[in-house]
């Protein structure tokens, strides 16, 4: 049975809502957002906050239409996002890419700390010692026709993408509803300006890439993948966080003091090998992890829900 004053409280609930990085893995997120409106907490959403593919689901969450999400994941292919400057050579990037996406995702968790600066020694520096393989032409074009300044300026709920600052080496979080339209673009790409892949994003002097990858460059290991500290501060009674790796938890010291719930993939999302799923963006695997991702939200948060309002 109900109880009328948890229901009280439950309409009254503000949740904030933490979306992890990790290339076309992000589509597992568009499922579990769907899962959440579905659930009618999308109008509880207070604060949003994403790294690289989390970010640009967070843009696109200014909308407040998870069936856009759907249907830009379930329409996007691989030269949609990762769009060659040389159309003849295209075809050997997206292989050489495919290739080297284990490696890619390797570099979010296993680079030592005192790596040197970037130099022809290192692996994917010999490979790539000058630029990205591929422009973010492609992406820049969805995100605009996707991503409005009004949806921004207009949407109560705040939204955050975090971006590395190559210089300063450590990530930096911004809120995209405080600044123009230009900006906001810029570093929700900076946010997933994947190294070697893209090249860093220069917003105001100061070049900045993926959030949550570290490249073998940095001299510490201090990118953030589930940027959820934009959060500590605000006013909040629930955090969800979208996980997009079935393996250990951040630490939630720093957001302690409210509950969070953790929606974590009951499959690896990487079905060949580690890294495997980050570049895969064939249409048949974006939809099958963004309907695992539907089901796994709804398992973990419908009964959570209705312990919270019995």
């Amino acid at each position: 049975m109900l109880n009328t004053k948890k229901v009280k409280q439950w309409n009254k609930m503000r949740i904030g809502l933490v979306l992890s990085g990790g290339g076309a893995k992000g589509a597992y997120e568009v499922g579990a957002i769907r899962a959440l409106y579905d659930l009618d907490l999308g109008d509880k959403l207070k604060y949003v906050s994403g790294t690289s593919a989390g970010a640009l689901n967070a843009a696109v969450l200014t909308r407040s239409d998870p069936a856009l999400l759907t249907q830009l994941w379930a329409s996007i292919g691989f030269s949609d996002v990762l769009a060659s400057s040389d159309k003849e050579d295209a075809p050997e990037k997206e292989g050489l890419l495919k290739r080297l996406s284990g490696v890619i995702e390797t570099a979010r968790d296993s680079i030592q700390k005192d790596v040197s600066k970037r130099n022809d020694n290192s692996i994917l520096g010999a490979i790539f010692p000058d630029q990205g393989l591929f422009s973010q032409d492609g992406l820049e074009a969805l995100l605009r026709d996707t991503v409005t300044a009004d949806a921004i300026h207009s949407n109560p709920c705040r939204f955050y993408v975090c971006a590395y600052n190559t210089i300063q080496e450590t990530p930096e979080y911004f809120c995209l509803n405080d600044m123009d339209y230009e900006h906001a673009v810029a570093y929700t790409l900076a946010s997933a300006a994947i190294p070697y892949v893209f090249d860093p994003v220069v917003i105001d002097g100061v070049p900045y890439a993926d959030g949550g990858i570290n490249d073998p460059s940095y001299a510490e290991k201090n990118a953030d993948v589930t940027p959820f500290l934009p959060l500590r501060d605000k006013p909040l009674d629930l955090i969800i966080v979208v996980h997009l790796r079935t393996d250990e938890l951040p630490d939630y010291s720093a957001i302690s003091h409210v509950p969070v719930i953790d929606i974590i993939p009951s499959k690896t999302l990487d079905p060949i090998k580690k890294g495997s799923g980050t570049m895969n963006f064939t249409k048949n695997h974006l939809q099958k992890i963004m309907d695992l991702g539907y089901r796994d939200a709804l398992v973990t948060l419908t009964p959570k829900i209705m312990r919270l309002i019995r």
